[in-house]
């Protein structure tokens, strides 16, 4: 038998090197193979698509479709406003949309069908399709049972008769705005391009009439009502008007213009008067000051005006200068006592005397002047003071009367407005216009509008060819599994070493037997129960394939394991190593599953029962014979077993199987190192071989298990073994064969075990054995009963965002209500404008964000990659909203279940779903939600975690390497499906009932219709062929979306692009096809 290298399998870089993000997953020459093998399938599907396309065109009558066209009033559309992601203007055109339903309601399609005798119209009669007769039949007969016949049926029956004309008539009628413009197309359906024609004008034009009557109705309504409104507001202006004059009266107040009245007129004559007296006394005794210091002697710069201008003076002044001038020639000229002199001086002398009685006049004069003054200023004064007293009674009374003049002129205004209105409604009632006008009027079709051949047929034979492909898809999965003998040596080169049959018999213990609890480990004791069963005589081949691998009477050293749990490994290994015990071979069993230890729970529970024996290190390699409970003394000079006195150890052995347990090899372990079990194992395997001639290894699974990969360098040969053949496919056992690298481990082959189906053989009871415990499922509730170990967990938060700062800002402040905070918060966006940096302020924990480019899976490795120091991270989308003890008991979960790596929890309500959750709704539901109890708190295993909210255990993803797959950009379609099936195979992946939030699944922001589209085929076929998404999941997946798309996409949702993903199914369709399929081909996408 040959034994096969793992490190030679296959040949290039498959293991111990990471393929490239840009090479292609499937080549041409795959898809040539794929389409070869199932030519028949897709031709057939493809045929019946065209055939079913081809009937429909034959059979359904041609209907023809005429179109009217009018325009609306430009006023109505509004800008409404901007998206925050796009900076795109929104034109909200509400009253468009609303002018559509008026054409499409059911009174305009009265006036129609009454303006056009339609309701005996053949053609919309017998237009009725199934699901309104079944709803009528429903109706009819609800009725009739709710109530009998009342009287007037007769009239009930024709309004029936007349909604249902009028249902089948709007079928036919389509109202649509063309592009962004003005413009309404009203459009009609027949079978007669004449009437199709005159009906879509008729309509336009009884939409016409019902707004020009509308409008005339609005306008005559309207001039009702201003002209009762009229009388009363002129009665009350008559009467505000009267009052203010009555009240003029009464107070004495006299206006002689707009601006004042006779008293205020009186005062401000009265203070000019004042103040001019004012100014005229202080005149006259600046004059008389000026004079008496003049004739005091003193010099005064300047002069009285009236000394200036008296001719007298001026006379006198002159005959003084003259007469001194005279006396001053005579004093230089004479002595002192001449008479000429002493006559001057007497001169001069007379002279100014006669100047100082002029002044002395003149001064009586300016006091004169100066008590006149005084007088009429004081006069002035009393008046004015008079008036003042007398006008501030007049003031409080005109205050009064501006409030009633001003009361009056706006009832007076008010009716001029009304007045106003009322005219020009008038002048519309006599005169109404529409606010919509024909176009282009609509014109018999010359070629019928459905069906269309050319849009039929190609999709119809485009569905057909993908329905073939679906099911191509789910055959060449389901065919795929490796027990096709023949696919096994030619694509990996290795071969089986048999098959194992459904065991017939029911296990019987012994009587006395103590495993009584232990029915999953019954079929442990399948060759002692049965030994000439077909399961034996199976079992029997298998040992003689795995010794022709091995030269004669050589010690052999047989690891057994499997690709997953649950697949039968145990079983096998345990029967195997019976056939060698009662063939007289030395045997031991070694379990080596140190995850679940099930084999060592079987020997400590109940060995014996089992034909097993537990066995102790320390006695084995002694040489006396009691020294060892199952092995012989003689001994060759090797140590191993000598077979010259087999006879007299038989009859002195025990006939049970010894078993190493996981406990012991854990006690020869140094207890100081956590993984020193696989040390003592080996020291224990290398004693084993030379005490035993056949050494068999109870493996645990290796695709998830690293120690299991490690205990492979110490075996001779390995055996796969296989539970459920027809479901392991070819590409997975490469994938895990994959993990071990360039190792050099001998495999011996793979055994296709069957024994623990669920099929009955023919006349023979079911077998009580199930293959294998499988992985211990996790409990039904959490052990809360236990007291968490270890130090209290670190919890990080990360959360990746694009252009959603609005919703972010929204949801990030929420955090802070956590009953236990998070170490930080780590959020990852493609530019730092999609952060508002007031709302981090309100958190009560670090916060960091990172900048890396767009795309979820990217953005999250980034988190992953600078994470520091925290045990679990918790992934959020950015509008996810938790309740308020989700992180504490995210962190007590993880605490208490050590085997948890990744946990995700319950969405109580998820606008993904639909239109979208606001936040204060979101903040309403989370509210209402109350903190259950212990008992309450339980989880499930789960296929994979919700992205929206799952929380992974750092420790397995820095062992693990495990990262979110970038080949799947933007928003990543199933991500987290495939992230989930890569953790699931370190731990346990579970949804926590306990743990409850709200999605909002905000629509801003998100991928275009048709990259979604394309990633809802090429996603789920990557996964696939990257084994972390069965086939039959991934067709189920992608023929819900397929068959959503095509059904919704004639009426799609307002918040989903239909036609965009279902036009993006078609581009990964073809490049299927064309073998060009690959997630990242959306980045070129526009």
């Amino acid at each position: 038998m040959v034994v096969h290298d793992i490190g030679k399998l296959i040949p290039g870089d498959q293991f111990g090197k990471k393929q490239s993000a840009d090479t292609e997953n499937i080549s041409f020459g795959d898809i040539w193979r794929f389409l070869r093998r199932h030519t028949l399938i897709l031709a057939l599907f493809t045929a019946v698509g065209a055939a079913a396309g081809g009937v429909y065109v034959a059979t359904q009558p041609p209907l023809f479709f005429a179109a009217a066209r009018l325009v609306m009033d430009p006023e109505q559309g509004r800008i409404a406003s901007q998206d925050a992601f796009t900076g795109t203007i929104i034109i909200e055109a509400a009253e468009i949309a609303s002018q559509v339903e008026i054409i499409q309601s059911e009174p305009i399609a009265k006036a129609v069908i009454n303006k056009l005798n339609l309701s005996e119209d053949p053609e919309i009669q017998d237009n009725a399709s199934w699901r309104s007769i079944v709803k009528d039949w429903l109706q009819t007969m609800i009725g009739e049972a709710a109530a009998p016949a009342a009287p007037g049926q007769e009239a009930s029956d024709e309004e029936i008769r007349m909604r249902r004309t009028m249902a089948s008539f709007l079928s036919r009628v389509s109202v649509v705005r063309v592009g962004q413009s003005y413009i309404l197309e009203i459009g009609y359906k027949s079978t007669d391009p004449q009437k199709a024609a005159r009906v879509a004008n008729a309509l336009a034009q009884a939409y016409m009439d019902s707004a020009v009557s509308a409008r005339a109705a609005a306008a005559q309504s309207g001039a009702n009502w201003l002209e009762t409104r009229l009388i009363d507001v002129e009665k009350q202006a008559r009467q505000a008007a009267l009052d203010a004059e009555e009240f003029r009266a009464m107070n004495g107040i006299m206006e002689l213009g707009t601006t004042s009245s006779l008293d205020q007129q009186q005062l401000s004559e009265i203070s000019s008067q004042a103040i001019s007296a004012s100014a005229e006394t202080a005149a006259a005794s600046a004059k008389l000051d000026t004079l008496n210091r003049m004739m005091a002697g003193e010099t005064v710069r300047g002069s009285v005006q009236e000394t200036i201008d008296n001719p007298r003076i001026q006379k006198l002044q002159e005959d003084v200068s003259l007469a001194t001038t005279r006396l001053n020639n005579l004093i230089s000229r004479y002595d002192p006592g001449n008479p000429a002199i002493a006559a001057a001086k007497e001169e001069v002398a007379r002279l100014t005397g006669d100047i100082r009685d002029e002044l002395v006049r003149i001064q009586e004069v300016y006091k004169t002047n100066l008590q006149v003054a005084q007088t009429r200023e004081r006069l002035l004064n009393d008046q004015m003071a008079a008036l003042t007293a007398t006008g501030t009674d007049k003031n409080l009374a005109r205050v009064k009367l501006t409030e009633m003049e001003s009361r009056a002129t706006t009832y007076r205004r008010i009716y001029e407005g009304i007045l106003q209105q009322l005219t020009g409604t008038l002048q519309k009632q006599s005169f109404p216009l529409g606010d919509a006008r024909v176009v282009t009027a609509a014109s018999a079709p010359l070629t019928k509008s459905s069906p269309k051949p050319s849009i039929i047929l190609p999709f119809t034979t485009l569905m057909g060819l993908a329905g073939g492909l679906l099911l191509a898809l789910l055959f060449d999965g389901s065919g795929k599994g490796i027990h096709l003998n023949s696919r096994l040596r030619q694509e990996l080169g290795i071969a089986s070493l048999g098959s194992l049959p459904l065991q017939g018999a029911t296990a019987v213990l012994p009587a006395g037997a103590k495993a009584a609890n232990l029915q999953a480990a019954m079929p442990l004791r399948g060759v002692l129960d049965a030994p000439y069963s077909d399961f034996t005589e199976a079992l029997r081949g298998v040992k003689n394939s795995i010794g022709s691998a091995f030269r004669p009477n050589s010690p052999m050293v047989i690891g057994i394991t499997s690709v997953g749990s649950g697949e039968g490994k145990t079983t096998v290994a345990a029967n195997l190593a019976q056939l060698y015990q009662n063939e007289g071979t030395p045997v031991v069993l070694v379990d080596a599953d140190f995850q679940k230890g099930f084999l060592s729970k079987v020997v400590s529970a109940a060995g014996e029962d089992f034909g097993l024996g537990l066995l102790r290190m320390d006695h084995v390699g002694a040489h006396e014979p009691q020294a060892a409970e199952h092995v012989g003394a003689g001994h060759d000079e090797h140590g191993r077993r000598s077979r010259r006195n087999r006879d007299d150890e038989h009859a002195e052995a025990s006939t049970l199987v010894p078993v190493l347990t996981v406990e012991e090899t854990r006690r020869s372990a140094a207890c100081h190192q956590i993984f020193g079990h696989l040390a003592a194992l080996k020291t224990e395997i290398e004693l084993l071989r030379q005490n035993y001639g056949v050494v068999i290894v109870d493996l645990a699974a290796f695709e998830g298990s690293a120690d299991t990969r490690h205990i492979f360098n110490f075996l001779d040969g390995i055996a796969i073994v296989v539970g459920k053949p027809k479901k392991m496919t070819i590409e997975r056992l490469s994938a895990a064969l994959a993990s071990f690298g360039a190792s050099r481990v001998n495999l011996l082959g793979i055994i296709a075990n069957r024994s623990g189906g669920s099929k009955r053989s023919p006349g023979k009871p079911a077998s009580s054995r199930r293959s294998e415990p499988t992985a211990k499922p996790a409990a039904p509730h959490l052990a809360f009963n236990d007291k968490p170990r270890g130090r209290p967990l670190k919890v990080a938060v990360g959360i990746a965002s694009s252009g959603r700062r609005e919703i972010l800002s929204a949801v990030l402040p929420h955090i802070s209500h956590q009953t236990r905070q998070p170490e930080e918060v780590v959020i990852c966006v493609p530019s730092l404008e999609d952060v508002d940096r007031t709302s981090l302020s309100s958190l009560a924990c670090p916060v960091r964000v990172l900048v890396s480019e767009r795309g979820l899976c990217l953005q999250r490795n980034t988190i992953l990659d600078s994470i520091v120091g925290a045990d679990v991270v918790l992934f959020l989308d950015d509008d996810f909203l938790m309740t308020p003890t989700y992180i504490e008991d995210t962190e007590l979960l993880f605490r208490t279940r050590r085997d948890i790596v990744m946990s995700t929890g319950t969405v109580i309500a998820d606008g993904i779903t639909g239109a979208g959750i606001s936040v204060c709704d979101g903040l309403k539901l989370v509210q209402k939600v109350r903190r259950p109890q212990k008992r309450e708190k339980s989880f499930k295993p789960i296929y994979n975690a919700y992205g929206c909210n799952m929380a992974v255990r750092v420790s397995a993803i820095m062992a693990s390497g495990v990262r979110f797959d970038e080949n799947l950009p933007f928003y990543g379609w199933l991500e987290d499906v495939d992230f989930s099936r890569m953790m699931a195979r370190y731990g346990e992946v579970i949804c926590a009932d306990h743990l409850q939030g709200v999605h909002l699944g905000t629509k801003a922001g998100r991928t275009t219709g048709i990259k979604f589209g394309y990633s809802q085929i090429a996603n789920p076929i990557y996964l696939v062929r990257k084994n972390t998404l069965s086939s039959g999941r991934a067709a189920a997946q992608m023929g819900r979306n397929l068959a959503a798309n095509l059904v919704k996409a004639w009426r799609p949702e307002p918040w989903v692009d239909r036609k965009g993903r279902l036009k993006g199914n078609a581009i990964a369709i073809f490049d299927l096809l064309m073998g060009r399929l690959a997630p990242q081909n959306i980045r070129t996408m526009g």
